[in-house]
């Protein structure tokens, strides 16, 4: 079963009527955090969610719990251009998150208030559309403070608040916040994350204004360094008599707690709901990428996805279904032989020519053949964030920039908070010589590597960065 509402598509092979529920609750959430964060902020783009029916559908895909009192809650990734990488979840065209299982229950927001993984991974969703430019401590610490919202009824009327915001939330070593402003996109840091979350609850709490400027100014994309500097002045990190005062204001704020922060009525929600089911095929292919970006290790997750891609041509031989994985599940004689035959048979539909150029990668004596179905797959490619970046990412190893171009330009449109559509569009911009456009594209790609990001794929939009700056020299990398 598939519900869509304008901001969330829930997979699941649950109930409808609980599908429906988590499509409610997500819409619930979605508006408490952005009420508790700025009421200004409505980004567009949807979120892609797999529920889970029962525990043990979640434990195929993730691995045996390690002990009996173990409970696995959910888990999330953002994938990375081949999606084939060891994660935690699909990366279509927005980020995707499963969730533990649904379950019937009186308590109404029982289910998504111990879903902790897709509240905060929401707010990063929330945050990638919003703050072009995010660094480290901004982005988790905000994805900690959003995760914190709750909502509830006040007064009889649906409300937001943020919490806990008591000491005890941020127990334990605190680094100290010249550390913070040192953090790189992708290092991994889960000791900084209560720091990081503390850092922006003071800013809210005590320096509104200015934190409302900072975010302003990332939200146009201005360096991260100049732009905490033009908003707090007297705060410069490579100050360290300013440091130590900022750190003695952090546990000053944490012995003043609990802080209380103003609550906010939320509007009364009645999305649309679009309802269809999964066909066979469908589902055995959603599994497949499941298990291509599950924590499995390479070889059992490959070999599982290779048996649901093997269901998935029984019940429809065409393989339209697995347009964009079949290749990378080691089968790219298939892709290129099924390719070949949906194009002929399909004329109109993307996935054929995506599937047929899929497996012409790499083959030189298929090279005019493979830039021929990118060509008609980009005219024929709907609104889709992900077909968009592959083609578009096709296309420019097959040196057609310029008509790769406004494809990876949609893509990041759709998908401004994703790592590795802006490293497609960084890497096009500078193949035409767009560069202060390329900087700036790049460079949001290195603020949004997650921790979970590969290290190989972390390493490479790295390294593109280095390339283009080599390239672009003095060039700016204007808002």
């Amino acid at each position: 079963m598939e519900v869509e509402s304008d901001h969330f598509v829930v997979k699941t092979d649950a109930a409808e009527a609980l599908a429906e529920k988590a499509v409610m609750e997500l819409e619930t959430m979605r508006m408490a955090q952005l009420a508790a964060w700025d009421a200004r902020f409505d980004p567009p783009a949807r979120l892609e969610v797999v529920v889970l029916r029962n525990q043990a559908e979640l434990e195929e895909l993730v691995g045996p719990r390690r002990a009996p009192s173990e409970r696995v809650a959910g888990y999330y990734t953002r994938g990375a251009r081949s999606r084939a990488v060891t994660g935690l979840l699909i990366d279509r065209h927005e980020p995707s998150v499963a969730l533990p299982p649904l379950r019937e229950q009186a308590e109404e927001r029982a289910w998504l208030a111990e879903a902790a993984t897709l509240r905060h991974e929401l707010a990063h969703h929330l945050a990638g559309q919003v703050l072009l430019r995010q660094p480290r401590w901004i982005a988790e610490g905000l994805a900690q403070y959003l995760a914190a919202t709750r909502y509830e009824t006040w007064q009889g009327r649906p409300a937001a608040v943020v919490g806990p915001t008591g000491g005890n939330a941020w127990a334990g070593e605190r680094v100290p916040a010249a550390a913070l402003f040192a953090w790189r996109p992708g290092e991994p840091g889960a000791r900084y994350y209560a720091s990081s979350w503390l850092l922006v609850h003071y800013l809210v709490s005590r320096r509104g204004p200015a934190f409302a400027d900072y975010q302003q100014r990332l939200a146009r994309a201005e360096d991260p360094a100049a732009a905490w500097r033009a908003s707090f002045p007297g705060l410069d990190p490579g100050d360290g008599a300013a440091m130590a005062s900022l750190d003695r204001e952090l546990d000053a704020y944490v012995r003043s707690g609990p802080h209380s922060l103003p609550r906010v009525f939320l509007p009364a929600i009645d999305p649309q709901l679009r309802r269809r089911q999964l066909a066979a095929p469908e589902v055995h292919g959603l599994r497949a990428e499941l298990f291509l970006l599950s924590p499995l290790g390479t070889q059992k997750a490959r070999s599982m996805a290779n048996a649901e891609v093997a269901a998935s041509l029984r019940e429809d031989p065409s393989g339209l279904p697995l347009a964009l994985i079949l290749a990378e599940v080691g089968r790219k004689g298939d892709s290129l032989r099924l390719g070949r035959a949906a194009a002929a048979a399909r004329p109109d539909d993307w996935r054929g020519w995506a599937m047929l150029a899929g497996g012409a990668a790499g083959r030189d004596d298929l090279r005019a053949e493979r830039l021929a179905a990118l060509r008609r797959a980009a005219a024929l490619l709907p609104d889709d964030a992900w077909a968009l970046n592959d083609v578009a990412w096709g296309l420019f190893e097959s040196g057609a920039s310029g008509e790769a171009l406004p494809l990876a330009a949609r893509a990041a449109r759709l998908a401004p908070g994703n790592a590795s559509v802006l490293d497609t569009w960084g890497a096009i911009l500078a193949d035409v010589g767009r560069c202060a456009e390329a900087l700036l594209a790049q460079r949001r790609a290195v603020d949004l590597l997650g921790e979970r990001a590969t290290a190989e794929a972390a390493r490479e939009v790295r390294d593109r960065l280095e390339r283009i700056e080599a390239q672009c020299g003095s060039a700016s990398a204007r808002p």
